[in-house]
C-alpha cells in the first residue's frame, strides 16, 4: 500500500505560520503600562500596588488584555510612550501630548467622566515663615525658590509665578528637608503625601497653607499606535478605568507629569 507523499516543506511552513500567528496574537492582547519608579501614594507605587495601577490591571483583565507593567523615571515613561516602547501612561492633559498620546475625548476635549482621578498639589512652608501663596501669587519668598519633587510638571506655569524653581529633590522627604534648611521657601507636594509627611514631622516645624496650588484631572493616556490598532478596545478601556466610588474620584488629588 502506497502512502501519500507529504511535501517536506509543509511541516516547516505550518510551524512558521503558527509561530507568526502566536506572535501576532500576543501583540494584540498586550497593554504595556509605564509608571514612575517613585511612589506617589495612593495612586502609584513602584511595585504596582497603587490604586490607579490596580484599576488599569482590573480593566485589562476584564477586557482580555495581558498587562505588562514597566517601571521607569517619569520622563522615561513619557519618552517610551512616544517611541513605541510603552502603550499607556497615567497623567494629566497637556496640549503638546496630543502629538503622540490619545485621551478619551468629548467635543474636542478630554472627557472628565472618563477620568481616573482628581489630584491636588498643596503648599507647605516653615512654621512662622513669611512665604505665602494666596491662590494667585507667591509672596514673602525673598531670594528663595519654590521647591517641588523632580519628575513632575504642573500645568500652571510655575516659572511665571516664582522667581526661582528648585526641582532637585528626588522625594517628598528630601523636599521637606530642603524646606527645613531654608534651601527653598515653599514646597509643593501631592496632597496625600504632604499630609502623611507632616503627620510624621515634629510639631511646629511646618504648616500647610489653606489654598492648594493646583488641581489636576488624571487620565489613562494611550499611544496613538495602540489606539489606532484597537479603537474599540481603547474606548472600553477608558470606560472601565473611569473613577469608581472605590477608586480615586473621591480621594484627594495630585498631579503627575
Amino acid at each position: 500500500m502506497l502512502l501519500p507523499r507529504v511535501k517536506p516543506w509543509l511541516p516547516t511552513f505550518a510551524l512558521l505560520a503558527g509561530a507568526a500567528a502566536a506572535v501576532q496574537a500576543q501583540g494584540a492582547d498586550v497593554l504595556r503600562l509605564c509608571t514612575s519608579d517613585r511612589p506617589l501614594p495612593p495612586y502609584s507605587q513602584p511595585d504596582g500596588s497603587g490604586t490607579l495601577q490596580r484599576s488599569v490591571e482590573a480593566a485589562a483583565r476584564q477586557l482580555g488584555l495581558r498587562l505588562v507593567r514597566q517601571t521607569a523615571p517619569r520622563a522615561r515613561c513619557l519618552q517610551d510612550s512616544r517611541s513605541g516602547s510603552a502603550d499607556a501612561v497615567i497623567g494629566a492633559f497637556r496640549e503638546d501630548r496630543l502629538a503622540w498620546l490619545s485621551y478619551p475625548m468629548l467635543h474636542g476635549r478630554p472627557d472628565p467622566a472618563r477620568a481616573m482621578a482628581q489630584m491636588r498639589f498643596v503648599v507647605i512652608r516653615r512654621q512662622g515663615s513669611d512665604a505665602n501663596w494666596d491662590g494667585q501669587r507667591f509672596s514673602g519668598l525673598g531670594s528663595q525658590p519654590v521647591g517641588l519633587v523632580r519628575g513632575y510638571v504642573l500645568v500652571r506655569d510655575l516659572a511665571a509665578l516664582a522667581d526661582g524653581v528648585d526641582e532637585q529633590a528626588g522625594t517628598g522627604e528630601q523636599l521637606l528637608s530642603k524646606l527645613e534648611r531654608g534651601r527653598v521657601g515653599l514646597a509643593l507636594l501631592q496632597d496625600d503625601q504632604a499630609r502623611a509627611l507632616l503627620a510624621q514631622a515634629p510639631p511646629g516645624r511646618f504648616e500647610l497653607l489653606p489654598r492648594p496650588f493646583e488641581e489636576l484631572t488624571l487620565y489613562l493616556m494611550l499611544s496613538h499606535d495602540f489606539e489606532r490598532r484597537h479603537p474599540g478596545l481603547s474606548q472600553r478601556l477608558w470606560q472601565r478605568v473611569a473613577a469608581r466610588p472605590h477608586g480615586t474620584a473621591s480621594e484627594p488629588a495630585t498631579r503627575l507629569r
